[in-house]
């Protein structure tokens, strides 16, 4: 049986205009918010996931936090995990 990664489950970012950058992914990605701390707003699609993209406050330039794979069961997360 082939272990293998079924898709991006989701993705965070550190970003220092938070306001405008989930504006412009509510407006150009169609995204809406699922939840907000204060420093992050999680923004969720039509899936049925809680959140695909979460946005941190950040001071300094944009950095990718987290990638987050969906994949069928952990025995499939450990081989992906043993391959990188």
């Amino acid at each position: 049986m082939e272990n293998r990664v079924s898709g991006v489950r989701s993705v965070e970012l550190g970003i220092c205009g938070l306001q405008s950058a989930a504006a412009f992914f509510s407006r150009v990605w169609n995204l809406e918010q699922s939840a907000r701390t204060d420093g992050a707003i999680y923004l969720r699609g039509t899936g049925r996931y809680h959140h695909i993209l979460a946005l941190h406050q950040s001071h300094g330039p944009a950095t990718v936090r987290r990638v987050v794979f969906d994949t069928a069961d952990r025995m499939s997360v450990d081989a992906f995990h043993s391959r990188i």
